[in-house]
């Protein structure tokens, strides 16, 4: 799933998703023989994929995981970072979660 979303004047935005669940990735080949090498499980925790762009600024392309996943500490991508983290809150019928993100002006 894929969308373009604009912020409001304050930089705020919302996503509407299904919450994405972990998954392991392709063991076949060169990258599977790898990891039984490196006695090493293929999961990624659960993440969704985000890329940032606004005048002025570097571009700024991440990914949001979400506390409590069992594969966060041993990302088989090694893409996890403590301040990409944020809890879903069960609100009835949804869940909602918030980070915030900072964009690098663009050096001239």
């Amino acid at each position: 799933m894929r969308g373009h979303f604009h912020t409001d004047e304050n930089g705020d935005f919302k996503v509407k998703n299904i919450v994405p669940v972990p998954y392991a990735i392709p063991t076949n080949g060169p990258t599977g023989e790898f990891l039984e090498y490196m006695d090493h499980h293929p999961m990624r925790p659960a993440h969704l994929h985000i890329m940032f762009e606004a005048e002025g600024h570097d571009t700024l392309i991440t990914q949001v995981f979400f506390g409590g996943d069992e594969w966060l500490k041993t990302d088989v991508a090694e893409g996890f970072r403590n301040e990409l983290i944020t809890r879903l809150e069960d609100k009835g019928d949804h869940k909602e979660a918030s980070l915030n993100f900072m964009m690098r002006p663009l050096q001239e």
